[in-house]
């Protein structure tokens, strides 16, 4: 699974100058007030009695940790002791970091001087709408490259990065394809990865194949490939959801992309027989037969022109066919024509594919619809994966399925590390955040 790369942990917040007052009336006694302490911490202790704590200093503690570790205060740790923000040896940055009310959890005191200092890239606490994930503190290799599997409704890579302060990262929204030749569909792209790109800091107009981690046309070919079961009237309600909007996105992408093919084959018609690479016939051919179908779906297109932003394509598809009800079976197999042969052409485009091998095409093509397009896209992760670790990038985000399959193609390189944040290494650092936090009560 994972190779020797450190783990996290997850946030806390714990009210304790409302529980202070609760209980300062029963600090009367040597007992109630060392019971105080324990609950709320020394500094809360003195605001809430208005007078300096008698209490006995802890143990001394090992000679590389005792200029920071000393009585019990916030959540911050180094190595198994709590730091106090009071503490004179503290830097104005670490001082923050002591005094906040997150999990900061670090192995020695040099890796805190550097978090502070702004100089790691492997740790840290996410920031996440959803209180579960919120502040979890997560840890990785400090070295080599950290490939993160996600659930991309959970935490992703776009909260990752961030917290651990990097921009060398490459991920699964973003495609390594040139489209220059295309251009209306590298916009209708960026306007299908506006929310990742957002969260990146990234404009509107940015160039994200630096970023990319997989080909736009497998990805597409995947997407069709599942989605073509589902263009029934009962089985629209199933695509909803994040898939229901990422279908939707794709099916603009593949709509305008085959305008885009479809103005091509007539201008190469119009140009007359010119010489074509043995590996683009197939792909000239199946282009030449998605722009005749697409000329002659007009309910389709009106359909697709007027979809509204991030909507779940089932949703969209259910209330169409109510609002224009005489074409409403037309809709649908408009839709499912199309999406055969837009497939086809996906699927010839692999020969032009110049990043695989004869044998990885070859298994492709012998492979059922799915599982072809599934084949191409782990392919593409692999290539992407090694490319970006050679240029000395940090970071992969991808869905968990394809991290499994790209730790099992890879085997043990070495300094490659995998973390599944869609299941156990983010139930983990939830879980010792939990812990770390739930010892300030202690």
């Amino acid at each position: 699974m994972r190779q020797h790369g450190a783990r996290p942990a997850e946030p806390a917040r714990f009210p304790e100058d409302d529980r202070v007052r609760r209980a300062s009336a029963a600090a009367n006694s040597a007992a109630a007030l060392l019971a105080l302490q324990r609950l709320a911490g020394n500094a809360a202790v003195t605001r809430a009695l208005g007078r300096p704590t008698a209490l006995p200093q802890p143990p001394s503690t090992p000679t590389a940790q005792k200029s920071l570790a000393v009585s019990v205060q916030r959540v911050a740790w180094v190595g198994d002791q709590r730091v106090d923000p009071s503490e004179a040896a503290l830097t104005p940055e670490m001082h923050k970091l002591a005094a906040d009310r997150d999990v900061h959890d670090y192995q020695d005191e040099n890796e805190f001087r550097r978090h502070a200092a702004g100089q790691t890239d492997y740790l840290g606490n996410i920031e996440h709408p959803n209180a579960e994930y919120n502040s979890t503190w997560v840890r990785f290799s400090p070295t080599g490259f950290n490939v993160i599997g996600e659930n991309h409704d959970k935490v992703t890579l776009a909260h990752i990065a961030p917290a651990v302060g990097t921009r060398l990262f490459i991920y699964e929204p973003f495609s390594t394809d040139n489209l220059t030749a295309n251009p209306a569909t590298a916009d209708a792209s960026r306007r299908a990865n506006a929310g990742p790109m957002s969260d990146f800091g990234l404009r509107a107009t940015d160039d994200t194949r630096q970023f990319g981690a997989e080909s736009l046309f497998p990805k597409l070919g995947f997407a069709f490939a599942g989605m073509m079961p589902l263009i029934t009237p009962a089985a629209l309600g199933r695509m909803n959801g994040f898939t229901g909007r990422r279908l939707q996105h794709y099916l603009v992408i593949a709509w305008t992309y085959a305008g885009e093919v479809s103005a091509e084959v007539m201008h190469r018609s119009r140009q007359g027989p010119t010489g074509v690479a043995d590996e683009l016939v197939g792909q000239h051919r199946a282009e030449a037969q998605l722009s005749k179908v697409y000329e002659s779906l007009p309910i389709l297109g009106e359909f697709v022109n007027g979809l509204q932003p991030d909507a779940e394509l089932g949703t969209s598809l259910m209330s169409w066919r109510i609002a224009h009800p005489e074409h409403a079976d037309q809709l649908l197999i408009e839709f499912r024509e199309f999406g055969r042969n837009f497939i086809e052409l996906l699927a010839a485009r692999v020969d032009g594919d110049t990043g695989m091998s004869a044998f990885d095409k070859k298994w492709i093509k012998a492979k059922p619809s799915i599982d072809r397009f599934q084949y191409w896209r782990d392919m593409k992760f692999k290539e992407s994966v090694l490319g970006a670790q050679a240029r000395g990038l940090r970071y992969a985000g991808m869905g968990a399925n394809h991290m499994r399959d790209l730790r099992k193609r890879l085997g043990p390189n070495k300094g490659i590390y995998y973390y599944n944040f869609s299941e156990e290494d983010l139930v983990q650092a939830k879980m010792r955040t939990r812990r770390r936090a739930g010892e300030i009560l202690r």
